[in-house]
């Protein structure tokens, strides 16, 4: 008697298996398969599984019945019981369906052999699926190499004979609930052992076994993983760490290790629990680690315990979902609008199997190998149950889709916050490997949403903090003139379009930027949340350069600085942008095609000093120590500017300067001013970045001017091919600033504030023979500062700074929102 392999396939004649005359059928909705209640021989069962990557990974079955094959009898240890398998692929589907095709056929194969179930039976039932399944890798090896690195977790539960055996392979997990009578409550016991690098004993073992290996496990990304690879240590398939044949190309280089191993490094083999089951036993939970990311296992259990019996694997996803969409603070109802693939940075495949078990059946199991027996109760009494367990998981069904829908009601009128921004990041294959360490700096994987749009596919490593990876679309179509551009401004320019098409939910904005663009996103947030994104908003800001501006536009918005579009405008912009693109084919860039739609439908730029798109060479010292009174929404040009921070690569600068934004991103950059009155000194603080002293009393309106430490975009170009105003590096060498870059910066609860050290650049000082003091005695500035989130919530203001103390060596100076009467100088 087959009850259901896997639960949404529809099921055959065979395949009857309950008195109600149900049948194993599912019902698909969206990317949620379920089978909400169906019955085996020792109770009732729920299934579902929710997908997120490209190809569902995952297989489960419930068998139910004989479990021994039809034409042979176990004899007296003969029984009638049920099976359960959660196959958590990897990799690709081949193994998890090669398991769901074979295991339980196999079980009943050395069940019938050895006339019973045991622990024995279980290794050896794994045993021929391991051997079966890489005899099926050696075979497609030559066409299909790619197999090799396919695998699976693979948890088992068994009910026969009145026992539970649960055998896992793998991170996927069966919890039982217990009925704690004592307690007068449901308790949640762990029936399977884990078999998962992050587990220190797993650690441990794997060392053991391979004592000559010092790199069996590596800790990559902050997560450990066998050889640096995975992070189970047991599993179906992954020949590719079991059998050295299989480590070598044609196989990807990224799954091939340095040096050939002689020991198989991952086992097939299952840790294996038995347990006699008792009245006080409840339910069975059997899961892949996806639930478990999201659910601890007493939540899991009182939800089960607390629910109707219909429809409650589906209830445990779903619960798992709104975790997971909370995580990245968004809400459940648009979480299920995404598409699988992308669905796949938001959380795993994920299957659940919830097993009843009626204390009154369990008895039956017995020496029914035919499984003919009666049920002990009523059959009217037990159809009636059902029914009223069906009719309110009706009502509860329905109950839930009117709180999602005031969720979606309360959702329209929150303020805008990070989960309605979807970045859209242009970038080149070519250049990609150097600059994706731009983008881990200030990507968020757990609440940021975006694409990065490229021109072919790059090679890709799981855990790298870095949003879902796109290839954009043939642009071939779509006429390109310019003489000395590149046709790949056609491509960039139509990503706004391209991400608005992949229908993502809860989207307000859209923020493109480029692979070596680096945003600050709670500024992003705060600079947004200020806008109706209903209305039509284009905000970015134009280029540095002068002659720039000149040649391209000054009311275009610079797309490497990165623009925001409304998801109104995106959606206007959508329908008319491929026509637009074919009416300027003449034009040089991307941003200045988005600009020429723009104009066509009538949006003007509203600029925004946040956004920098540098368009400068050398050293930015001057432009980031005297930034305008705004939040810093946007840097580009990395890769071509000097490195931020002397005496650093260009990544570590980035990593550097994020320390200061991570404790305060509302201020980074912010300019204050203070003097020492007493040593004629003029101090200008960009706050987590840089101090600087000079000799001499400099006004406020001299200091807010950049210094031109750096050189223009267009070489010979003299300071009047600039945007702004500049003033010149003094070339006295008593008109020098002493220049502090911050060192570190940290939070102290006990004050409630900021607390950055900036240490003295440079040993060699130009001598001057003035007889005010040197700063250069000077080896270290404190700065002090509250963190002042809410600052761009009112009128723009920059920070009045003090001179706390300034020892021979060390001065100590606060930085805070000006007091009334307060003004530099002061």
């Amino acid at each position: 008697m087959k009850i259901v392999s896997p639960c949404w396939r529809p099921s055959s004649a065979n395949n009857e298996y309950s008195d109600d005359g149900s049948r194993g059928r599912g019902r698909a909705d969206g990317l949620l398969w379920y089978k909400d209640l169906g019955r085996h021989v020792a109770g009732e069962f729920s299934m579902a599984v929710v997908q997120a990557n490209n190809l569902l990974e995952d297989s489960s079955q419930v068998e139910s019945g004989p479990l021994n094959l039809e034409n042979s009898t176990f004899g007296s240890d003969s029984c009638c019981g049920t099976f359960v398998g959660v196959y958590d692929g990897h990799g690709g589907p081949e193994t998890s369906r090669y398991i769901n095709d074979n295991l339980f056929r196999n079980l009943k194969r050395f069940a019938s052999e050895q006339q019973g179930m045991s622990v024995d039976v279980i290794k050896s039932a794994y045993a021929a699926t391991e051997e079966g399944f890489i005899s099926v890798v050696k075979k497609q090896w030559s066409i299909m190499p790619q197999i090799a690195s396919v695998g699976s977790c693979c948890l088992v539960g068994i009910i026969c004979g009145g026992m539970l055996y649960i055998a896992n392979a793998g991170d996927s997990r069966a919890v039982l609930g217990r009925w704690m009578r004592g307690e007068r409550a449901i308790s949640a016991v762990q029936m399977s052992t884990e078999h998962n690098a992050s587990i220190e004993s797993v650690r441990e073992e794997l060392r053991s076994l391979h004592p000559d290996d010092p790199h069996i496990v590596v800790l990559k990304h902050k997560v450990w993983r066998v050889k640096g690879l995975i992070q189970i240590s047991r599993s179906i398939g992954d020949a590719y760490l079991k059998d050295a044949e299989f480590n070598r190309a044609p196989l990807v280089s990224r799954f091939r290790l340095s040096r050939p191993f002689h020991k198989s490094i991952l086992s097939a083999e299952p840790s294996i629990v038995t347990h006699k089951l008792s009245p006080q036993d409840q339910f069975l939970i059997f899961a892949s680690d996806g639930l478990w990311e999201h659910l601890s296992n007493q939540e899991a259990v009182d939800l089960v315990h607390n629910s109707p019996r219909n429809g409650i694997a589906r209830r445990l996803i779903k619960a798992a979902l709104k975790e997971a969409a909370k995580k990245r603070e968004m809400r459940y109802s648009d979480l299920k609008k995404i598409e699988r693939g992308i669905r796949r940075h938001f959380h795993d495949d994920i299957t659940v199997v919830v097993l009843y078990l009626d204390p009154g059946l369990i008895p039956y199991l017995n020496h029914n190998a035919d499984c003919s027996f009666s049920l002990p109760s009523n059959p009217t009494a037990f159809a009636n149950a059902v029914t009223k367990i069906t009719n309110n998981a009706t009502t509860t069904n329905t109950q839930e889709e009117e709180e999602e829908e005031e969720e979606v009601r309360v959702e329209d009128q929150a303020e805008t916050n990070v989960s309605h921004i979807v970045f859209g990041i242009a970038a080149t294959s070519k250049f990609w490997d150097t600059r994706k360490e731009y983008i881990e700096q200030w990507w968020r994987p757990k609440s940021t949403r975006g694409i990065v749009w490229l021109d072919r596919n790059v090679r890709t490593y799981r855990n790298e903090s870095l949003p879902d990876i796109r290839v954009s679309s043939n642009t071939s179509r779509f006429p390109y003139k310019h003489k000395r551009g590149s046709r790949s401004a056609l491509r960039i320019s139509r990503i706004v379009s391209e991400t608005l098409r992949l229908g993502l939910g809860n989207v307000r904005w859209l923020v493109m930027g480029d692979d070596d663009t680096v945003f600050v996103v709670d500024n992003v947030v705060r600079l947004l949340k200020g806008l109706d994104h209903r209305g039509f908003y284009y905000v970015g800001s134009s280029s540095e350069s002068h002659i720039q501006n000149l040649l391209f536009s000054y009311n275009m918005a610079y797309g490497g600085g990165g623009f925001a579009i409304s998801y109104a405008l995106a959606v206007e912009l959508e329908k008319m942008q491929d026509g637009c693109m074919g009416r300027y084919a003449g034009l040089y860039g991307s941003d200045d095609r988005i600009h020429a739609c723009m104009a066509e439908l009538g949006v003007p730029l509203m600029k925004h000093p946040g956004f920098h798109q540098y368009d400068i060479y050398g050293d930015p010292l001057g432009l980031l120590a005297a930034h305008p009174v705004a939040p810093l929404i946007s840097l580009h040009h990395v890769d071509a500017i000097n490195p931020i921070f002397p005496d650093t690569n260009r990544p570590d600068s980035i990593r550097r300067l994020f320390e200061s934004i991570n404790q305060d991103s509302a201020s980074i950059l912010q300019q204050s001013f203070c003097y020492d009155h007493r040593r004629q000194w003029s101090i200008s603080i960009s706050w987590g970045y840089v101090v600087q002293i000079t000799r001499g009393i400099l006004s406020p309106r001299e200091l807010e001017l950049p210094a031109r430490t750096f050189v223009n975009w267009y070489r010979g170009a003299n300071y009047f091919a600039y945007s702004f105003s500049t003033r010149p590096v003094a070339r006295h060498p008593c008109q020098k600033p002493f220049t502090y870059y911050v060192s570190s910066v940290r939070y102290s609860r006990a004050t409630n504030q900021t607390v950055s050290r900036h240490l003295l650049h440079g040993r060699r000082f130009p001598g001057c023979r003035w007889k005010q003091a040197s700063p250069e005695t000077i080896k270290t500035v404190v700065v002090f500062k509250r963190p002042d989130p809410f600052r761009w919530d009112k009128s723009p203001r920059r920070d009045c700074c003090k001179i706390l103390s300034s020892g021979k060596a060390t001065m100590h100076v606060s930085v805070s929102n000006c007091e009334d009467g307060e003004y530099a100088g002061s």
